[in-house]
């Protein structure tokens, strides 16, 4: 035994990208802003007000960024999530 697959060998020998390869006004590990279409969220919750409130607020953020949010959890907490904004399912 130690031989070694032909596909093996070739990923073994796979020549590695350099620095010469990208150019010099784009920094190597620079983010990359992908544009995020449009989304349809549901936040699904079980708990107690408290438990309810934080992603009243998460829900409020997302539709600032354009998203569709929906909350849903105990009919209880309906007039809170809908006083807020945000759409009860």
């Amino acid at each position: 035994g130690g031989s070694t697959s032909a596909r093996t060998q070739r990923l073994l020998f796979a020549p590695q990208p350099t620095s010469d390869d990208v150019p010099d006004e784009i920094p190597v590990n620079a983010p990359v802003e992908v544009p995020l279409p449009s989304l349809c969220i549901c936040i699904i919750i079980c708990g107690t007000h408290g438990d309810v409130l934080p992603f009243v607020s998460l829900a409020l953020r997302l539709q600032g960024l354009g998203h569709r949010v929906r909350i849903a959890t105990h009919t209880i907490h309906r007039t809170m999530v809908v006083t807020h904004g945000v759409e009860f399912y």
